[in-house]
């Protein structure tokens, strides 16, 4: 591990084999039939007897976690996002929304939109000086910072078997797109940021000289299906032109993406959050800003001339925490100059451009330097071995002679060969991004009768409190439970991600079964609900600290495939793969302010996405499901969701009463 001023959190340990399994029977009960379930128990007992399989993989297993950082880092990775084939929009790049702007002119929106820009920079030169603030537990308990910097200088790339990291430094550029137009634009002068009004100058002329041709909307390459768009990637690569222009914008520290108006999706609940949503989620289809992405960078900033705002990211790089925190930070700059602008209008002074303004400062001393990056390139990232690249992402073999083009004067319109083949897939990548977009059913709404004041009011977990509503919601719509994914934040160890909060336990589904009958008891309801919020907090907080099962689990199986060059009985068995899919896939994403929020769509055919933002007072979902399913509503799911809420505060008033 590199030198660092952080605190260095512990090692993640290997959890017990035995409660694993124990854990993995018990919530696969919920699920499936008493008859399935016992063909499943004997394929546990077989492979965790100690004459069997199961206690080989487990040493294993803990040989690997003494040898390296994290033994379920790659794993998770590779299991999570890089082998996993299907499209980045929607399925799996999250959409972020930031509060709505009015902007009065294209000059203060371009201003504005470079107001964000120099505040992403300047948090991107904190995380390069680890002088982002260490994040910690409530119990004070580090938690590890390497999410953070994998925002800027990072980039997925498609692989013919599975995808892989691709890490740069020294990138002092971004890239501006519009009307499916690529630029790229220097942030630095002289070991300088340009200052926002420098930018903004530049992004008028970007505009100025941005040309509507649908046919060069390259972006929408990068809403294929991944092992696809990477057959197509060599064929794009092959023309040097291409070749340099991919180069750019892998090696960008980020997108802004300049947006025209907003395309209604939604036939549900036609709001303005909703529709925002849809467009930061995957832009709109090819007509509308599908064609202003390029979805494999990690961090694409969106402002749209409407003054709708807000991002979309690449999950692989960072979960959801490092994200919100970089762009809070941004755009608080942002918003802080607009309020400064109106102030001025209002006294009848127009606030004065000025070309050069003070250079930044970071503390201690300290100024920027284009070097302090503190990544050697060529390192393995993620368990992969990466190419050898320079801060521009041409390979140090092929650099020489191609330096001129990163040296022209910025910004630069970014050109395309493509052939007639090409041009053919490119034709029909715009009708399967309109059909995905197309099929996303989104509502976001705010329940506002009450937000986390009533769970802490009955001292329990605000977040355990929503995870039972949505079992209950879930119950209402459909009549039984399926597997529920919740992210758990696994940081307070050394290169923690994730692993899962299952929700869909015996105890959840004894209460919703409970609430749902006529002839219970208000008594024996909430002795239920109580038996359910019990074993969901301590499934959480098991998650949290190292002991959930999902991360072992996939660790298991792929050390066991590996060894045996088969995948285990257990790991193969058909109620294995159903208990793995989450017809169910949620998160909360915590945000400092009420009209910031994160949503996703469904990770499976027939499942819904909800992530959930918890106020004092109220509570925000971003509720998913397919049109093309006719098993799933959005629409019936957020009715029940209501409800269920409703009935959860009424069962608790009234028998505390």
């Amino acid at each position: 591990m590199a030198p660092t001023k952080y605190e260095i959190p512990p090692k993640l340990p290997v959890p017990s084999m035995k409660d694993c399994f124990k854990s993995y029977l018990d919530d696969l009960s919920a699920i499936i039939p008493q008859e399935e379930w016992e063909k499943t128990r004997a394929l546990v007992q077989e492979f965790t007897a100690k004459d069997g399989l199961g206690p080989i993989l487990h040493k294993t297993l803990e040989e690997l976690a003494e040898r390296v950082e994290n033994w379920a880092h790659d794993f998770w990775l590779d299991d999570m996002y890089f082998k996993v084939g299907l499209a980045l929009p929607v399925n799996s790049n999250p959409g972020m929304v930031l509060r709505r702007q009015n902007f009065t002119s294209d000059s203060e929106w371009l201003r504005f939109a470079a107001e964000v820009m120099y505040g992403a920079v300047e948090y991107k030169l904190l995380i390069d000086g680890e002088d982002v603030p260490q994040n910690y537990t409530r119990e004070h308990d580090p938690l590890d910072m390497q999410q953070y910097r994998n925002i800027f200088p990072t980039y997925r790339r498609p692989g013919l078997i599975k995808d892989q990291r691709i890490r740069f430094s020294g990138s002092e550029h971004c890239i501006v797109v519009t009307k499916g137009q690529f630029f790229q634009l220097n942030l630095f002068n002289d070991g300088e940021i340009n200052t926002p009004a420098e930018l903004a100058s530049e992004l008028t002329w970007i505009v100025d000289h941005a040309e509507d041709d649908p046919q060069l909307s390259v972006g929408l390459l990068t809403t294929m299906a991944r092992r696809e768009w990477a057959q197509v990637h060599k064929i794009l690569s092959a023309a040097k032109t291409n070749e340099k222009s991919l180069a750019i914008i892998e090696s960008s520290l980020f997108l802004l993406c300049l947006d025209d108006e907003c395309q209604v999706m939604s036939d549900i609940d036609v709001n303005e959050e909703t529709t925002t949503l849809h467009e930061m989620i995957h832009g709109g289809g090819s007509a509308a800003h599908s064609r202003n992405r390029w979805f494999e960078k990690p961090l694409q900033l969106i402002v749209n001339r409407q003054g709708y705002c807000g991002l979309n990211y690449e999950h692989s790089s960072a979960e959801g925490i490092p994200v919100v925190a970089m762009i809070e930070s941004a755009y608080k700059r942002a918003q802080a100059w607009k309020k400064n602008q109106e102030i001025e209008m209002q006294r009848g002074r127009h606030p004065k451009m000025t070309r050069r303004e003070s250079t930044i400062s970071l503390g201690n001393g300290r100024t920027h330097s284009t070097t302090s990056t503190g990544i050697n390139d060529g390192q393995p990232i993620d368990g992969i071995q990466e190419e050898s690249v320079d801060g521009h992402g041409i390979q140090d073999k092929e650099k020489q002679g191609d330096d001129d083009i990163f040296n022209e004067t910025s910004p630069k319109h970014l050109k395309w060969n493509l052939s007639d083949e090409l041009l053919t897939i490119l034709d029909a990548t715009c009708h399967d991004i309109d059909r995905l977009a197309g099929d996303l059913e989104l509502r976001v709404y705010r329940f506002d009768l009450f937000g986390k004041n009533v769970p802490k009011q009955f001292k329990m977990s605000p977040d355990c409190f929503v995870q039972l509503a949505l079992q209950l919601a879930f119950y209402k719509s459909h009549g039984h439970l399926v597997a529920t994914y919740e992210s758990a934040s696994i940081r307070r160890f050394t290169q923690g991600r994730v692993d899962v909060i299952r929700a869909a336990t015996k105890e959840a589904k004894r209460w919703v079964e409970a609430m749902t009958l006529n002839g219970r008891s208000k008594e024996e309801m909430l002795k239920l609900f109580w038996d359910a919020m019990e074993k969901q907090t301590d499934v959480m907080n098991k998650a949290i600290r190292g002991q959930g099962v999902d991360n072992y689990f996939i660790a298991l199986r792929e050390i066991g495939t590996a060894l045996t060059g088969a995948v285990p009985d257990v790991f193969d068995d058909e109620n294995f793969k159903y208990f793995n899919s989450f017809y169910l896939s949620t998160s909360q994403v915590p945000t400092s302010d009420e009209k910031t929020f994160m949503g996703y769509g469904p990770v499976i055919p027939g499942g819904y996405g909800c992530s959930y933002n918890l106020h004092e007072k109220q509570i925000l979902f971003c509720i998913s499901s397919w049109r093309s399913c006719t098993k799933t509503s959005t629409k019936l799911f957020s009715g029940n969701l209501d409800e269920g809420l409703l009935e959860m505060q009424e069962l608790l008033q009234n028998t505390s009463s």
